[in-house]
Protein backbone atom coordinates (compact mmCIF):
# COMPACT_ATOMS: atom_id res chain seq x y z
CA UNK A 1 0.00 0.00 0.00
CA UNK A 2 1.26 3.42 -0.86
CA UNK A 3 0.39 6.41 1.29
CA UNK A 4 1.59 9.98 0.91
CA UNK A 5 4.15 9.53 3.68
CA UNK A 6 4.96 5.80 3.74
CA UNK A 7 4.43 2.35 2.23
CA UNK A 8 3.22 -0.92 3.73
CA UNK A 9 3.59 -4.46 2.42
CA UNK A 10 0.74 -6.87 3.17
CA UNK A 11 1.33 -10.62 3.11
CA UNK A 12 -0.81 -13.76 3.30
CA UNK A 13 -2.46 -14.05 6.70
CA UNK A 14 -2.10 -10.37 7.59
CA UNK A 15 -4.91 -8.60 9.39
CA UNK A 16 -4.98 -4.96 8.38
CA UNK A 17 -6.86 -1.68 8.38
CA UNK A 18 -6.50 0.55 5.35
CA UNK A 19 -7.56 4.13 6.02
CA UNK A 20 -8.68 6.33 3.11
CA UNK A 21 -5.92 7.76 0.96
CA UNK A 22 -4.01 4.59 0.05
CA UNK A 23 -3.05 3.24 -3.36
CA UNK A 24 -2.75 -0.51 -3.74
CA UNK A 25 -0.26 -2.24 -6.02
CA UNK A 26 -0.98 -5.95 -6.32
CA UNK A 27 1.84 -8.15 -7.59
CA UNK A 28 -0.13 -11.39 -7.83
CA UNK A 29 -3.64 -12.80 -7.55
CA UNK A 30 -4.97 -12.99 -4.03
CA UNK A 31 -8.08 -13.78 -2.02
CA UNK A 32 -9.26 -11.51 0.75
CA UNK A 33 -12.21 -10.98 3.03
CA UNK A 34 -13.04 -7.30 3.38
CA UNK A 35 -15.06 -5.92 6.29
CA UNK A 36 -16.57 -2.45 6.46
CA UNK A 37 -19.13 -0.92 8.79
CA UNK A 38 -22.62 -1.55 7.35
CA UNK A 39 -23.43 2.16 7.09
CA UNK A 40 -20.56 2.79 4.66
CA UNK A 41 -20.26 -0.61 2.98
CA UNK A 42 -21.87 0.53 -0.30
CA UNK A 43 -19.67 3.64 -0.38
CA UNK A 44 -16.56 1.50 0.02
CA UNK A 45 -17.68 -0.83 -2.79
CA UNK A 46 -18.45 2.14 -5.07
CA UNK A 47 -14.92 3.50 -4.55
CA UNK A 48 -13.37 0.07 -5.19
CA UNK A 49 -15.38 -0.38 -8.40
CA UNK A 50 -14.58 3.14 -9.64
CA UNK A 51 -10.86 2.71 -8.94
CA UNK A 52 -10.77 -0.73 -10.59
CA UNK A 53 -12.41 0.69 -13.71
CA UNK A 54 -9.69 3.37 -13.93
CA UNK A 55 -6.79 1.03 -13.10
CA UNK A 56 -3.89 1.04 -15.54
CA UNK A 57 -2.77 -2.09 -17.31
CA UNK A 58 -0.45 -4.64 -15.69
CA UNK A 59 2.42 -3.38 -17.87
CA UNK A 60 1.95 0.19 -16.65
CA UNK A 61 1.78 -0.99 -13.05
CA UNK A 62 4.95 -3.03 -13.45
CA UNK A 63 6.74 0.05 -14.73
CA UNK A 64 5.42 2.14 -11.82
CA UNK A 65 6.30 -0.53 -9.27
CA UNK A 66 9.90 -0.71 -10.49
CA UNK A 67 10.32 3.03 -9.82
CA UNK A 68 9.00 2.99 -6.24
CA UNK A 69 11.38 3.31 -3.31
CA UNK A 70 11.72 0.20 -1.13
CA UNK A 71 9.00 -0.29 1.48
CA UNK A 72 9.94 0.63 5.05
Amino acid sequence: MIYADHQEVLCAGDLYYLPPGHTAIVDEDYEAVEFSPPAVHEQVLDVIKRNAAMAPTATALSSLHSRLPPAR
